[in-house]
């Protein structure tokens, strides 16, 4: 209703004011003039003919006006539509030279985006004017040439005709005077061609000088004349003289004054002037002073060093030979180093080189190494022992360097067999050695079997290319060997080859070896190893008792075996084989993994905790003697546990066993006097005998009873298992 309300009063406004309007315009006529004006009597428009009063141009609309005859203030306008075609173009350009066309542009001054092109004409040459080049003779044409403005290499040439008449010579003219050193030249003019012109030379002449001012060489004296010379420009050897008249006075002289200091090697001068005529004056030479020098800078000459004096030396401007020394201090710190051998090499160690000062050998500021160590070369093993046992004790560090060049070594003995290489060796129990065997060979390209062991003084081992397999226990109980080089010919690494190997930190498997037998490096220190690809072979005590191994890398191209984490695994990981014994704390077994092998996990004594994902099917005995094993939980996907699985692991204190384990074998946990808290959540798992658990009869017949659930015991002293 308000809205109707609304609308009906606007309309009402709007007719009051069309009112109004009308009679305004009624009043008015067409004329909306000022007020102050007539305004002109109200009439209907005559309208004239549209004109345009801006034109359209390409980019922009065009106005046109038409005005009322009646009143020429009256206008009407409209827009004229946009003309593509009205454009303001500019002018064309192009790439055409005044021979060669080419394709022109233009640009509408209105709208840059507008162009036009089109093909232009070539300029044509626009000439310059002639300009002679070669002028002609009376008998040869010249030349003159023009160029184009378009383009300066165009160029047109002709001929300037040759002159073709006698001469009609004017007068000769001097036009460059001669002197006293110097031919002058004269020039006349054909009368017929004032561009036809003939020089010749003048004649020195010997009088044409031209002088410089007078010079006094020669001064007056009340009685003498005196000399006044002037030399010619031209040739300073052109000189004219003149008397200078005596002064014709007895001169009353002034004080002798000096005007130039003698020096160490010149002599000085003075002067004294007469008193009645300043311009008469006597001079006299001062005598040469030797001590007059003029010293420049001090310029060491001699550096001090660290025992004598250096030497500074200043020399004389006015003569090179005057010199003056001064001592310069000693300088503590100027030392001339060298290295000096001071410890030659010997058998036992290395040599020393020492930093000594050439001026005073007491002078030392550092050493290094010097030659290297002496290394004993011999072809026979008897020559060995003997040179051994002459020598002195030594230690590890400074193990004696021998280069072994023996054919056969081995063949069967071992290091208890007299004469062998081993024998000799602990023949000399007390003396170290580093053994370069890189020269030898070996019977059947074996090392042999023992042929090294309980060398205990054997520092280092290099077993030459050739060997194909390291014998059983080659090499075992050398307790020094800290490195071995093992060649790419190694085939094969026998059962204990290197055991209690106990200072060896780090061995290079060479790719090559494709099998390395039980304990081949059992006991030793090896902190990392990696199995090259060729290995197809890997017995899982390998590496039992390395208690320092962290982890076993496989060689992502070994076809047989594969590692995570340092542990190795088949190739498909389904098996988990060997734990290094070095593993610390809480060791997760990847998803996917079915089975954990045989001894495994044997005496990784720093492990704490093992998570087994649900994947494993399958534990063999694995974790025996796991010392800090505190917790375990079998999967319910593991259906058995085997004998003597978890046996010795003696701080095993919780265990929870899965729905799905059925039995649990002989000795799985004996020794875990640890244990006081076991979940089943099977409620008919076989416990084969007493023997299983720490009390086991106890926890077994609880069990028997009580079914699934967690059973504990009060401590570890307690033989009562109940359940909770």
């Amino acid at each position: 209703m308000k809205n109707a309300i609304r609308t009906l009063g606007f309309a009402a406004i709007a007719a009051i004011a069309l009112s109004f309007a009308l009679t305004a315009l009624s009043l008015t006529g067409c004329d909306n003039g000022d007020s102050g004006t007539t305004p002109p009597p109200a009439h209907t428009h005559q309208w004239g003919d549209w004109t345009v009063t801006t034109p359209a141009t390409c980019s922009t609309k065009g106005v046109e006006t038409k005005v009322c005859a009646l009143d020429a203030t009256h206008k009407e306008t409209r827009d004229i539509p946009i003309a593509p075609a009205a454009h303001q173009w500019g002018n064309w350009a192009g790439t055409v030279t005044c021979t060669t066309a080419g394709e022109g542009t233009r640009t509408c001054a209105l709208d840059a985006t507008h162009k036009e092109t089109r093909q232009l004409n070539a300029l044509g040459h626009e000439w310059g004017a002639w300009t002679q080049t070669k002028s002609p003779t009376e008998t040869e044409d010249g030349e003159e040439i023009r160029i184009c403005a378009h383009d300066s290499t165009q160029k047109e040439t002709r001929a300037v005709a040759a002159f073709n008449h006698t001469h009609v010579w004017g007068e000769w003219a001097l036009t460059t005077d001669p002197t006293c050193t110097r031919a002058g030249e004269e020039t006349r003019i054909c009368t017929l061609n004032a561009n036809h012109k003939e020089n010749r030379p003048t004649a020195i002449n010997p009088n044409a000088h031209d002088w410089g001012a007078w010079v006094q060489t020669t001064r007056p004296t009340e009685t003498a004349d005196g000399e006044e010379v002037r030399t010619c420009a031209h040739d300073s050897t052109h000189k004219e003289s003149r008397a200078v008249a005596a002064l014709g006075h007895t001169h009353i002289w002034g004080n002798w004054t000096q005007t130039a200091a003698p020096t160490c090697t010149t002599a000085g001068e003075e002067e004294r002037i007469c008193t009645l005529n300043a311009s008469h004056i006597e001079t006299r030479p001062v005598a040469i002073v030797p001590t007059a020098h003029n010293w420049g800078a001090w310029i060491q000459t001699t550096a001090p060093t660290c025992t004598t004096a250096g030497v500074d030396t200043r020399t004389c401007t006015h003569d090179g030979t005057h010199k003056e020394t001064r001592p310069v201090a000693i300088d503590p710190t100027a030392h001339d180093y060298e290295w000096t051998v001071t410890t030659p090499a010997t058998y036992l160690a290395e040599g020393v080189e020492t930093e000594i000062c050439k001026h005073d050998s007491t002078h030392t500021r550092d050493t290094r190494p010097g030659d290297p160590q002496l290394v004993y070369t011999t072809t026979n093993i008897a020559d060995l022992g003997t040179w051994l046992s002459s020598q002195p004790a030594n230690t590890a560090t400074t193990a004696f360097k021998i280069k072994l060049n023996v054919s056969n070594l081995g063949g069967g003995s071992s290091s208890n067999s007299s004469g062998s290489l081993g024998y000799v060796l602990n023949n000399n129990n007390n003396k170290y050695v580093s053994l370069d065997l890189s020269g030898s060979t070996f019977s059947d390209n074996s090392t042999g079997n023992s042929v090294f062991d309980n060398c205990t003084t054997l520092t280092s081992v290099i077993i030459p290319n050739g060997v194909t397999s390291i014998g059983y226990s080659a090499f075992g109980n050398c307790t020094s060997l800290t490195n071995v080089t093992i060649p790419n010919s190694v085939a094969s690494i026998g059962q204990t080859a290197f055991i209690a190997c106990t200072s060896l930190t780090s061995v290079t498997i060479p790719n090559g070896v494709t099998s390395i037998d039980w304990g081949a490096f059992s006991q030793t220190s090896l902190t990392s190893v990696t199995i090259p690809a060729s290995v197809t072979s890997l017995d899982r005590g390998a590496f039992v008792l390395c208690t320092s191994l962290t982890e076993i890398n496989v060689a992502s191209d070994n076809t047989t075996y594969s590692s995570v984490d340092g542990i190795v695994y088949d190739k498909d990981k389904t098996t988990l084989l060997i734990c290094p014994a070095g593993k610390t704390g809480v060791v997760t077994i990847p998803d996917g993994v079915t089975t954990i092998g045989e001894q495994a996990f044997f005496r990784c004594a720093s492990i704490t905790s093992v998570v087994i994902p649900n994947s494993v099917t399958t534990i063999e005995s694995a974790f025996n003697d796991c010392t800090s094993l505190v917790s375990i939980i079998i999967p319910d996907s593991v259906t058995s546990i085997v004998d003597y699985t978890f046996s010795r692991c003696t701080s095993l204190a919780s265990i929870i066993i899965g729905s799905g384990v059925t039995t649990i074998g002989d000795g799985a946990f004996s020794q875990c006097n640890s244990l006081t808290n076991v979940t089943f959540e099977r409620a008919d798992t076989t416990i084969v005998n007493d023997y299983i658990f720490p009390s086991g009869s106890s926890l077994r017949t609880a069990y028997s009873t009580g079914g699934i659930g967690t059973y504990t015991r009060p401590d570890t002293t307690s033989t009562t298992w109940t359940k909770q």
